[in-house]
């Protein structure tokens, strides 16, 4: 084909993207395809062909397990419908089967998100530094919070009271035997800590006292590196 001045008219190249009148006042994107332009799918109609898959599945019914389970069981999205704003919209898999599919990417790629992380990191390091000096305040109440949480976890794991009184305030961690204890209990629910607080027991603030006098007494722990001070001993050493 030529144009009006005989030069040839030229040709598109293969898989140029172009943007047309559809002839109904709108604008439809063309590819050129195998020497023929060819129209892009709207991202309405792709969403459409994807959702085919899930066109066998029954309501409430996992992609992943199979299994049919309530409604409360697969987490909600946050984008909504423009002609419903109410209706709520949940994922296709339910929340076990979506906590093991993210475990397992996090496993196999750990190494190249704990390096993005360090990159994101040094990239926003200024601004990380001022939010957090701006929100000190908040950030130290959500530490003290969330500790308090994890110690009334582990108390409840040894009972909630004092073994010798029974009182429930001022509770401590005491090591049932000395000897064998590794380090203090902090308010950290790992492996390690469960295992050194399967060593202790509860004890009121002054129950604890009591013990620790009469276990340094009694010769229990060593004189020359122990504390007096911190248990308030002001007898002769």
């Amino acid at each position: 084909m030529r144009r009006l001045d005989g030069k040839p008219k030229k040709q598109a190249p293969e898989g140029e993207i172009r943007t047309v009148k559809n002839g109904r006042g709108g604008l439809v994107k063309r590819i050129k395809q195998n020497g023929k332009w060819v129209i892009l799918p709207t991202p309405k109609e792709e969403w459409r062909g994807k959702m085919q898959k899930y066109a066998h599945l029954k309501p409430n019914q996992c992609t992943i397990c199979g299994e049919i389970k309530s409604e409360e069981d697969f987490d909600k999205l946050t984008e909504k419908s423009k002609r419903n704003p109410d209706k709520i919209y949940r994922r296709k898999e339910c929340k076990s089967c979506r906590k093991v599919k993210e475990q397992k990417y996090i496993s196999d790629n750990y190494t190249r998100l704990r390096k993005r992380r360090r990159e994101l990191y040094q990239i926003n390091i200024e601004h990380i530094q001022k939010w957090r000096d701006d929100n000190r305040d908040h950030l130290n109440k959500l530490a003290k919070e969330n500790r308090l949480k994890r110690k009334a976890i582990m108390i409840e794991m040894l009972g909630g009271k004092c073994v010798d009184c029974g009182t429930t305030k001022n509770l401590q961690f005491d090591h049932i035997d000395p000897s064998k204890k590794s380090f203090n209990i902090s308010c950290v629910l790992s492996e390690r800590m469960l295992n050194e607080l399967e060593k202790c027991e509860l004890r009121c603030g002054d129950c604890h006292l009591e013990k620790t006098k009469n276990d340094f007494l009694n010769g229990v722990y060593d004189r020359t590196s122990f504390n007096l001070d911190y248990i308030g001993y002001r007898g002769e050493v």
